[in-house]
């Protein structure tokens, strides 16, 4: 039944699913992290930074070619957290 359901939609939202399941972890950790940060929880921001850091740092030990994308996100996620712990 979930195959044919799967089926009948529409393309574009059988690659919103793909897109979604795919996310690297990175991505899926960034993405709480500005959730908590929209919320206004720095501890838990900060955590979850903490553990952004801890995996890209294990990352660029098996992809260095990802390096930049990934120190640029980790400079976002610092700056955006560093400016709403100024506002508190």
């Amino acid at each position: 039944m979930a195959v044919i359901d799967t089926l009948a939609r529409p393309p574009t939202q059988q690659r919103v699913e793909r897109t979604r399941q795919n996310r690297r972890l990175a991505d899926k950790v960034l993405l709480a992290f500005n959730i908590a940060c929209d919320v206004g929880d720095v501890d838990t921001a900060q955590d979850l930074l903490n553990i952004l850091e801890e995996i890209y740092r294990r990352r660029n030990v098996n992809r260095p070619n990802d390096r930049r994308k990934n120190v640029e996100s980790l400079v976002e996620a610092c700056r955006r957290l560093w400016n709403l712990r100024q506002d508190t």
